[in-house]
């Protein structure tokens, strides 16, 4: 076992061998010039979780449980959800997302588990387990360090043993997500927890044998049960486009893999992601090569390019159409490329666990909230505030009639946001982010309670401290850094207002365009202004001149001018006259010296003359006021030591 560096991540080796090309034409005769842009199969890298570069790998190695929701999993790094529908939420029955024990096939044999303890890691690999009570339910697992794929297509890779028999029985489920909401699923029209923008992948097309042509023309009509991806689904803004529901989105089917004999047999998946277009490849159960291209998403048209990675565990009352109500899924070697950025630090609020009247063996997860009288929940053991670019209220709720209205209160403060989505469907779960003044958060236990004007149940409620989790080595900066001179100095560096970039010194960093969402947006429909700025932020510095000689920064913004509620993108360059290893903030600031944006990139090398570019974006939100902007860089020694440079006057945006 190694460490990742810079990451935190224990990683382990993967063993993997080069696949094999297929063939240039599909099966059937059906010229792959049907689908441009289309690539062919691609080789598994030789590097950790089957990637060239890491930014995380997980391998699972042992149980690292914190005693939260997430089960063996470190809590601290993985975060856990779960849902189930009409079976177990129900209101006249007491039923609030309520669990019955399920059989799971671990290590040493069959086991009979239930949440919290349904999530297990057992010969390095995670086994989690469901019961579904003939109904639909969901098991979410997501990483809490972010994935970013900004002008590239980035690539994430996982193992499942995927045996799933058809989107009528259990099958693995994958998300990406612009904020850490919990349980983010579809399914028809009658479950509608889709996050605000996010892109959702179902790996449920199954065949029996001699069947393959009922997937697509080229899999193989043979001996063995096979899979491949059947479906996808998009939201963008909460309007949900899903394939499953007769949406515009659509996933090509392209070949098939061999389904695996059931947990430890595993096959391995990897997704090629970019704003426009996703690529599916997976390979044949138990092994590692050749891994074929089986499905293509084109003009998916995601409106974000950072999001929160989730694995899931789905069922459709899977006994009816021939698959296990109670069911085991193993996973590993989870991971993703591109730059390492700082992680958040969620903090649960602990399930009730208790037992339903009349159903024995069933445990409450959820709890009833009635309207303006909500459970008061403790969050305990939250850290990192000072650290945290924002905070956020993350959880599920279960609604009949749809509310006008979401209210939610943190240690007394209240706050109310009102209806964001564009339906008003009966009986279905949502899941949803809120924003939470990081003023109002205290270290230690919390507590937080959500209503409406209409019977709720309330379920996976996590506080979240956006970006404290640090990532990529960095630190946060000092409260007062040290400087060369004593000539005019920028305001103190506080922790960014935005989810830092955190590029490692070998890797460029990447522009963000200007259409995209940034990596935990705050959604702008809540009557308090979310803190994105500390309270304390100094006032701005006298315009002066580079504070030392040896760098040279400019900037240029797209658009200059910008409307509330919109995207810009900000293009730093900055030149160093003499090899160096330096840390190069940019941040903005309104015209009375209020720092509106931050990020920075630590341990930047140069070389003489060399100059480097940095892409960040900033997304205006609907409460800033319009005006005139000015974007600043800096260079300190990293680590945020002594500051070496300061552009006071580096380019200007104007918000209308």
């Amino acid at each position: 076992m190694r460490m990742l560096p810079n990451s935190g991540w224990t990683i382990g080796t993967v063993v993997v061998s080069v696949t094999a090309v297929i063939s240039l034409v599909l099966g059937g005769g059906v010229p792959r010039a049907l689908f441009a842009g289309v690539a062919d199969a691609q080789s598994v890298a030789s590097g950790p979780c089957g990637l060239n570069q890491t930014a995380l790998c997980e391998t699972f190695d042992q149980p690292a449980g914190i005693g939260n929701r997430s089960g063996q999993l470190n809590g601290t790094l993985w975060g856990v959800s779960r849902a189930i529908g009409g079976s177990g939420t129900n209101f006249g029955q007491q039923e609030y997302n309520a669990w019955s024990p399920t059989q799971m096939q671990a290590c040493g044999g069959t086991t009979t588990v239930q949440p919290d303890n349904d999530v297990i890691i057992c010969n390095g690999q995670v086994r989690e387990a469901v019961n579904d009570n003939d109904d639909v339910i969901t098991l979410a697992m997501y990483a809490k360090q972010p994935f970013d794929f900004a002008g590239r297509t980035g690539i994430v890779a996982f193992d499942v043993s995927n045996d799933t028999l058809g989107t009528h029985t259990e099958w693995p489920e994958f998300w990406l997500t612009d904020q850490p909401v919990p349980t983010p699923f579809t399914h028809f029209g009658s479950w509608l927890a889709a996050p605000r923008n996010g892109l959702g992948l179902r790996f449920a097309a199954a065949t029996q044998p001699f069947q393959g042509y009922n997937i697509a023309p080229a899999c193989p009509n043979d001996q063995f049960e096979r899979w491949s991806m059947d479906s996808a689904v998009v939201s963008r803004n909460y309007v949900i486009d899903d394939q499953a529901n007769g949406g515009a989105i659509h996933s090509q089917m392209l070949d098939c893999v061999i389904g695996s004999s059931g947990p430890g047999n595993m096959n391995h998946v990897e997704l090629h992601i970019s704003q426009n277009q996703i690529d599916a490849y997976a390979t044949d159960a138990g092994t590692t090569a050749p891994l074929k291209h089986i499905a293509v998403v084109q003009n998916a048209n995601l409106t974000f390019t950072r999001g929160l990675v989730w694995l899931e565990d789905v069922h459709y009352n899977a006994a009816k159409f021939g698959g296990q109500t109670q069911h085991t899924f193993s996973w590993d070697n989870m991971g993703f490329d591109g730059p390492v950025l700082a992680r958040d630090l969620a903090f649960d609020a602990p399930d009730a666990l208790t037992p339903v009247a009349g159903y024995p063996g069933k445990i409450n997860l959820g709890y009833s909230s009635l309207p303006g009288n909500g459970p008061q929940l403790t969050v305990p053991n939250v850290t990192g505030i000072q650290n945290a670019a924002a905070g956020l209220l993350t959880f599920n709720f279960f609604h009949y009639d749809a509310p006008s209205t979401i209210t939610y209160v943190v240690n007394g403060h209240s706050h109310s946001v009102a209806w964001p989505y564009p339906d008003q469907s009966f009986l279905s779960w949502r899941t949803l982010a809120v924003p939470v003044p990081l003023s109002e958060v205290v270290a230690g236990n919390n507590t937080v309670s959500i209503t409406s004007d209409q019977q709720l149940v309330v379920a996976n409620v996590d506080l979240v401290m956006v970006g404290a989790g640090g990532g990529g080595g960095s630190v946060p900066p000092p409260s007062t850094p040290a400087v060369a001179t004593a000539t005019s100095i920028p305001a103190t560096p506080a922790p960014a207002t935005a989810t830092p970039t955190l590029v490692p010194a070998t890797a460029t960093a990447t522009m963000i365009p200007a259409a995209t969402a940034t990596a935990t947006p705050i959604p702008a429909t809540a009557t308090s202004t979310p803190t994105r700025v500390p309270p304390t932020a100094t006032s701005v510095p006298t315009p002066q001149p580079n504070v030392q000689s040896g760098f040279t920064e400019s900037a240029t913004v797209s658009p200059s001018t910008v409307r509330r509620g919109s995207t810009v993108s900000i293009k730093a360059s900055v030149t160093s006259q003499a090899a160096s290893t330096d840390l190069v903030d940019i941040e903005v600031y309104d015209s009375t010296g209020h720092k509106m944006f931050q990020q920075w990139f630590d341990n930047q090398s140069f070389s003489a003359g060399q100059t480097r570019t940095y892409g960040v974006a900033w997304t205006v939100s609907n409460q800033t006021p319009t005006g005139t902007y000015t974007v600043k860089i800096g260079v300190f020694i990293p680590g945020w030591g002594q500051l070496l440079s300061w552009d006071d006057q580096a380019a200007q945006i104007s918000v209308r």
